[in-house]
């Protein structure tokens, strides 16, 4: 057991990585509570109340370094009074929250246990909510049973207590008091919240009167839907005054998310503008609040006014059309200033303005980006495909070629090919038919190419590797005409050279190394310009990296390994660079990881083994050290494995055959806790079966032929159970037959 955690946790809250969203909203809602000062100190059953919930365990990041994972998660459960358990149909199937109950239940704290559901149904055979260790006991010896625990738990969903009234029923638990009483006070501090933002209201509208200073100051402007030009760039700076400050923003990352962000936030500005110019004292505090950076209660104000237009819905009868609008209008500028702080909040929002505009193209289409970007692909699909049933005529291409592309990504993180091929043909044809018409249009120029680019890598996935060279050359072979159109254009030289290593890819898999290595070649050239002409941008100096090993690829493959090593030495040495400028990047640190097993690689087939060892263990340091920030990274804990199985074949090579073994071994482990935590995912099953291989190899070399024979059978019967599911699986037939071949030898020797 790692030493004890310093923090004291008033609570550890467990949850699904899926229910992230849930847990960050939770999270805040309960360390930011307020405690009345009368009921700080008061002594309940549980003891005195603090002066705050603060802190709430929610992510092992909570960590610095010096912990191992599992010692700093047990640590953490020790050192917490409760336990908050998100329940959901992910929750129940996650080895990790399940654990985590029964670890923090095991101490003897089940009474201590808070579930809460967000989504799925308790006792449904298919939408079980709860983990095993929530809704059974768990005895004295830390095991869960067959009793029923019949837990009692706060309902995040619309149909149970909603996520306010069930924050302020875990907030009652961790305190130890009736729930009514913090409703009560809850209320209390609404009322007093509510008169002191509209007595600051009419005080600001006094001052806008009376000829203040402000700029929204109403006594040379008459009020209309149009803003003078002043007006409009003061919004606009306000604008990315709050974008920059937007961890939303901030996270979204490329594709053009943090200027939909952008858009949004300033039809609201304006909207606000508009309405502060009328005379309308909660939209000029709004503005206010937003230039003093203070989201939150501007968010209020939108949402007092949003909901006010909901509610006249039916009230009035006259032009309900219009009253629909409004609302409409106003979720959708509560969404965009939500945006800036909460995400779930936002989608919540844009959802309440589908109900009053459901055929509103432009609610549609940030609703369905917001939900995909989130990973909710259910309500993202559900307005995609209305978004196309909508869309019309020319004017509306864009969307029905993103809508299509969109849903074509959905389909292929669900790990359906077939259907996402047929979204990213639905594209191609109409960017090919807009670029037939308007050939000198680089817009649809650069979709057409885009979509080349999404067909080749569903090719690639899918093994075909003719159909995805065609289509990455197809790619390329556009951006080399766009390039050449403006060869200072350094974005397009970026896609240019990603068009060549995409193809050079492809022909290294094929095994023409020579044409591989010139394709890498051509895209090492383009960005070691870029790279040379911006070295601060981290971005393109991470790509530099890239084109290095990609390089070292080439030559390794052509059996020029000495050549080939200095490459991925050229890399190792960019690599630890980008590590230095941001220690904090996962990408870096896993870069770094990557070259030095590359360095291993080579350093072993030149049969300089010590060597290659000690690059092995370097990266397992780095491998190690990111897998521990998330264990449910898939990625990393397969980086983890692999680099096992290397360090495994260099003892096997040198007879260290007891090391090997437990090389070996920590792979297979992590190989089974892959295939428990997606049992659908079959190439893992299969890589679970080549573990087993690894195993009876040690054996063999020991002389246990009883134990290599039982490693291969189980390897056997994961591969059976694999061709009877999917008999035209290339190769794995042949792995079957290999695998019954190496048994029958053995069970023959005497």
């Amino acid at each position: 057991m790692a030493e004890a955690v310093e923090n004291t946790y008033r609570a550890f809250l467990s949850y699904s990585h899926k229910d992230a969203d849930a847990a960050a909203w939770l999270h805040r809602k309960l360390e930011g509570w307020r405690i009345d000062g009368d009921l700080v100190g008061k002594q309940m059953a549980i003891g005195p109340v603090p002066k705050t919930l603060r802190p709430i365990f929610r992510d092992r990041d909570d960590f610095a370094g010096g912990h191992s994972l599992a010692d700093a998660t047990i640590s953490a459960l020790e050192a917490s009074q409760f336990l908050i358990v998100l329940c959901s149909p992910d929750a129940a199937r996650s080895v990790y929250v399940n654990e985590e109950v029964r670890q923090f239940k095991a101490l003897g704290r089940s009474d201590r246990v808070i579930p809460v559901i967000v989504a799925g149904e308790p006792g449904s055979a298919e939408q079980e909510c709860f983990p095993p260790a929530v809704r059974f006991l768990v005895d004295d010896a830390g095991a869960v049973t067959q009793d029923l625990a019949e837990p009692v738990a706060p309902d995040f969903r619309d149909v149970g207590d909603g996520r306010e009234r069930a924050a302020a029923k875990v907030v009652a638990g961790l305190l130890g008091v009736r729930y009514d009483d913090i409703v009560q006070r809850a209320r209390r501090a609404d009322r007093k919240r509510r008169l002191q933002l509209g007595a600051a209201g009419v005080s600001f509208a006094v001052i806008a009167a009376a000829g203040g200073y402000y700029y929204w100051q109403s006594a040379h402007l008459v009020a209309r839907d149009e803003l003078n030009q002043q007006e409009i760039t003061k919004l606009k700076s306000l604008v990315q005054s709050l974008i920059t400050t937007s961890a939303s923003a901030s996270e979204a990352g490329g594709d053009g998310f943090a200027g939909a962000i952008a858009e949004g936030v300033e039809q609201a500005l304006i909207s606000a503008q508009v309405k502060a110019n009328a005379g309308d004292a909660r939209m000029a505090l709004a503005l206010e609040l937003l230039k003093q950076n203070n989201v939150e209660q501007a968010e209020a104000l939108y949402r007092d006014v949003a909901n006010e237009k909901a509610l006249r819905i039916g009230a009035v009868e006259a032009d309900i059309k219009k009253e629909r609008a409004d609302a409409a209008a106003a979720f959708r500028n509560l969404g965009a200033i939500a945006k800036l702080s909460d995400p779930q909040r936002a989608r919540e929002a844009y959802s309440r303005a589908l109900e009053f505009e459901p055929d509103d193209k432009q609610t549609l289409i940030t609703h369905a980006d917001m939900y995909w970007r989130a990973g909710d692909y259910k309500p993202a699909i559900k307005s995609y495909f209305h978004l196309l049933a909508i869309l019309e005529g020319p004017r509306d291409d864009h969307h029905f070629h993103e809508s299509h592309k969109r849903l074509g990504d959905i389909a292929w993180r669900e790990g359906s090919m077939t259907r996402a091929r047929g979204h990213h043909e639905a594209a191609i044809q109409l960017a090919q038919k807009r670029v037939a018409q308007e050939p000198e249009n680089s817009h649809w120029q650069g979709r057409l190419a885009a979509s080349h680019m999404h067909i080749g890598d569903i090719s690639r996935v899918s093994g075909d590797m003719d159909g995805a060279l065609d289509s990455y050359r197809s790619f390329r072979s556009i951006y080399r005409r766009l390039t050449d159109l403006k060869p200072d254009d350094t974005s397009r030289q970026f896609w240019l050279g990603l068009g060549h290593e995409r193809v050079g890819y492809v022909l290294l898999k094929q095994g023409n190394t020579e044409e591989a290595f010139q394709a890498f070649k051509a895209r090492h050239a383009i960005i070691s310009r870029l790279a040379a002409s911006k070295p601060e941008n981290t971005r393109w100096q991470r790509d530099l990296f890239v084109s290095t090993t990609k390089l070292g690829d080439a030559l390794n493959a052509q059996g020029n390994l000495a050549a080939a090593l200095g490459r991925y030495l050229e890399g190792r040495a960019l690599a630890e660079r980008l590590v230095k400028i941001d220690p904090d990047s996962k990408t870096h640190q896993r870069d770094l990881s990557k070259v030095n097993a590359l360095i291993g690689d080579v350093q072993f087939l030149r049969g300089h083994r010590t060597d290659a060892l000690a690059s092995y263990r370097d990266a397992l340091v780095s491998a190690r050290n990111i897998a521990a920030t998330n264990p449910r990274n898939v990625v990393w804990q397969e980086d983890l494995s692999e680099l096992h199985d290397k360090i495994g074949d260099v003892h096997m090579a040198d007879g260290r055959y007891t090391e090997a073994y437990r090389s070996y071994r920590d792979s297979y482990n992590i190989r089974k806790f892959l295939v428990t935590v997606e049992p659908e995912n079959m190439a893992w099953k299969r890589d679970l079966a080549k573990r087993h291989v690894k195993l009876a190899d040690v054996h063999v070399r020991q002389d246990n032929r009883e134990a290599a024979i039982a490693e291969l059978k189980s390897a056997k019967g994961v591969m059976l159970k694999l061709v009877q599911s999917a008999p035209d699986k290339p190769g794995w037939q042949e792995a079957l037959a290999g695998i019954e071949q190496r048994i029958d030898q053995l069970l023959q020797q005497p």
